[in-house]
């Protein structure tokens, strides 16, 4: 599909930032991976592209800058990028000349008639000096050997005629515009967090005065309050200012349509190389003419209560052992009952964990506390470093805590006199799953013997066995049976993600612990993910301890919420309870900071 977007309401006067027509980008000679697309964006202007991985965004991100190639990898060769018209600012990318040029990375840009592609040099001067490019990840695209100052001298020495002083001024000020102290400017990227690395990378991106920026999913591997943050930036960036009174144009590149929503004027919705819509951002999001629009709005966790499936094609899973237990609520209590409360699936009591960090004491978990009751589902919740993946791996065994214990089905399961050699026999009943399936795998094996030795636990069993029991655990997750003989690479996030599930549930665990399991995947896939997780607690009985940063996804699974911050519990309550009155000002700003379609 290929169709005209035109600009924002006032914008059509203007002259475009970018003015691109039938844009198409193949590897190879295999088929495009973007095919025929329209785009234009003008001052003051945020345009939204919004798809799955796969659908094209990154690469029609990279091909407007003539650097289709850098995500090329694996991809069947050269990128050969073409259009009818590709303008950027009053410059023609596509100018009249040779019948092609070569562009930077080898990618190969052709004008249908014969016109030339710019030139490599011409290229350069664009970027940095007219479109800023801001990525996903600000570790990778910072140079670890450099620092930010140096970061920012670099593009202003190269696109600007300022000397070295005003390099500097320029540079403390653009610190000061992203909201980092001028003591970053002395600093590499390692040495900064997720969200500091981020707002450097922007103001690196924004050096130069360019009058459109590009960003690549720029908030994705934040947390909610970090990512407000930086959407809060990039929304002043588009005002009008001395240097840009018109304001800066933005491209905005995402997967999900709760992100965008709050500052785009417009969006595409990208799917398999296609625009399959576009409009306006309000028209789009309250009245999505195309399926795949609805299915991704569909798809977003916010504002859909416990139990609520986020997909319509996903079929529930159906236990290999026949009837399960559904879920129900925890046995009653109390003098009327006249019945002994049954014990949590899972217990933690005043867990404590001390680092060094920078050779001083710092509690990672400070007297953490809390019961999972059978069959449901805890949600813990908060940013980066508030603690709650060593809460995890305290949890799990993993690691000794300082102080405290964890009780295991009513039984000790961690605590003072318990060693590794007195859990191992009772491991079966505890299960984990965790961010990136790939890094947790044994590279070396593929899927079948993957769920084999973890179905056995290196006990002997017979090839028969083995195999009806990965059958079991495939059909299980909702995969075919064909994917035993893969290897885990092979497969989409989604599918390794199931295979992480169905490894989990193979020794027949009580007790899962979710560790971000989500967080990596696109909107569609983490539904899908959500509502395989919510059937089998349904068929299986299971408890979850649910870890994530993402409140929607959290207040989506959990029938209990715990909110960390610094290594503490400070709120706790049924979910809906804290989502609708929180106490703490620090829940308020994570909810604040959460993104809804509501926005």
């Amino acid at each position: 599909m290929s169709a005209t977007h035109s600009s924002a309401a006032g914008g059509g006067e203007r002259t475009p930032l970018l003015d691109v027509a039938g844009l198409t980008v193949r590897f190879g000679a295999a088929d495009p991976v973007v095919r025929g697309l329209d785009l234009r964006v003008v001052a003051g202007e945020c345009v939204a592209i919004v798809g799955e991985s796969g659908s094209g965004k990154s690469v029609t991100a990279r091909a407007l800058l003539g650097l289709a190639d850098g995500g090329a990898a694996g991809a069947g060769g050269r990128a050969r990028v073409s259009a009818d018209r590709l303008r950027i600012g009053a410059r023609d990318m596509l100018g009249a000349g040779a019948s092609h040029g070569t562009l930077r990375g080898g990618t190969r840009s052709t004008l249908r008639g014969g016109a030339r592609s710019a030139t490599a040099a011409e290229w350069r001067r664009v970027r940095g000096g007219e479109v800023g490019l801001v990525l996903q990840d600000a570790l990778v695209s910072l140079d670890p050997l450099r620092t930010v100052g140096r970061h920012l001298d670099d593009v202003l020495r190269l696109h600007t005629d300022l000397g070295p002083a005003d390099r500097g001024l320029r540079a403390r000020d653009l610190l000061s515009d992203v909201g980092l102290p001028p003591a970053t400017a002395g600093q590499r990227a390692d040495q900064l967090s997720g969200g500091m690395r981020q707002r450097a990378l922007i103001a690196t991106a924004i050096a130069a005065g360019p009058g459109l920026l590009i960003a690549d999913e720029p908030t994705t591997a934040l947390d909610a309050t970090v990512a407000a943050r930086v959407m809060d930036l990039l929304a002043r960036l588009r005002r009008p200012s001395a240097t840009r009174p018109e304001g800066t144009g933005l491209l905005l590149i995402s997967h999900d349509l709760a992100v965008v929503s709050s500052v785009a004027d417009r969006i595409l919705v990208m799917r398999d190389g296609e625009v399959v819509e576009s409009g306006p951002a309000a028209h789009v999001l309250s009245s999505p003419q195309h399926e795949y629009t609805r299915m991704l709005l569909a798809a977003v966790p916010a504002g859909k209560p416990r139990g609520t499936r986020l997909t319509v094609t996903e079929p529930a899973p159906r236990s290999p052992s026949g009837p399960s237990p559904m879920r129900s609520a925890p046995a009653p209590s109390g003098p009327s009952s006249g019945r002994t409360p049954p014990a949590p699936a899972l217990s933690a009591r005043g867990l404590t964990k001390t680092f060094l960090r920078d050779g001083a004491p710092f509690a990672a978990v400070d007297g953490v506390g809390f019961e999972l009751p059978a069959g449901r589902t805890v949600g813990l919740v908060g940013e980066s470093g508030s603690g709650k993946t060593t809460t995890a791996r305290l949890v799990l065994g993993l690691a000794e805590p300082d102080a405290g214990e964890v009780g295991l089905l009513g039984e000790p399961w961690v605590g003072p006199g318990l060693r590794e050699r007195d859990r191992r026999p009772r491991r079966t009943h505890l299960g984990a799953v965790y961010q990136d399936p790939l890094s947790s795998f044994d590279p070396r094996i593929g899927v079948g013997s993957l769920l084999a030795d973890a179905a056995t636990g290196g006990r002997s069993r017979s090839a028969r066995r083995q195999r009806g029991r990965v059958r079991e655990l495939l059909e299980l997750v909702g995969l075919p049976e064909g994917v035993a003989d893969r290897h885990p690479r092979s497969l989409s996030g989604g599918q390794r993600q199931r295979v992480a599930i169905a490894r989990a549930l193979a020794p027949g665990p009580r007790v899962i612990v979710c560790d971000e399991p989500v967080s990596a995947l696109d909107v569609s896939v983490q539904a899908q993910i959500l509502d395989l997780l919510d059937a089998l607690q349904e068929r299986l009985g299971l408890s979850y301890l649910f870890i994530s940063h993402d409140l929607a996804v959290v207040r989506h699974v959990s029938d209990h919420l715990l909110v960390m911050q610094g290594g503490r519990i400070v709120e706790s309550g049924p979910a809906e309870d804290v989502f609708a009155d929180p106490q703490q000002e620090y829940t308020r700003q994570l909810l604040a900071a959460s993104p809804s379609l509501a926005d």
